[in-house]
């Protein structure tokens, strides 16, 4: 089972080992194919539901999946994702993935485990122009997410 535990010495292969298997996936195409979505870009605003409740995602228990998103994040500081299920949240992680023009993305800033009840958000530093983001189910059963938005405002 894949698994990032973010707690002690021992969990770091663990954690390595996931991360290498999201950042391999994050360079294969295709990720999951949504339905479109809502997206807006004004010179300083930027939203997109990259899932909504027309284009639900399920997650396999122990696994994880890779969503696009199609705006460039140039300009923004931080960008905030939002994601909400039916279920118990408590076991899920998210990991953004971010890649400047020569499209190799690379996981940062893994949220932790236990952060979400059956919605919540957090927030990260934009590290590249382009995002995917990974969804990182650590529960044993499936996890239908109905959505997962992302918002950025950028600053120059």
């Amino acid at each position: 089972m894949k698994t990032l535990i973010l707690f002690l010495a021992a969990s770091f292969a663990v954690m390595a080992q996931t991360t290498q298997d999201i950042q391999t996936a994050m360079g294969k195409a295709p990720t999951v194919q949504l339905a479109p979505r809502v997206v807006t870009a004004t010179s300083n605003m930027l939203f997109e539901s990259v899932v909504t409740a027309d284009s639900t995602v399920t997650i396999p228990a122990g696994d994880f999946k890779i969503l696009d998103t199609q705006l460039d994040y140039s300009g923004a500081k931080h960008i905030a994702i939002a994601v909400q299920s039916p279920f118990d949240l408590s076991s899920l992680q998210i990991a953004p993935g971010w890649a400047g023009s020569g499209l190799f993305f690379t996981p940062t800033d893994i949220s932790a485990a236990g952060a979400f009840t059956n919605l919540g958000g957090w927030t990260t530093p934009v590290y590249g122009s382009f995002l995917k983001v990974a969804l990182i189910n650590n529960s044993g059963r499936a996890l239908p997410i109905k959505q997962v938005t992302v918002y950025a405002v950028r600053t120059n």
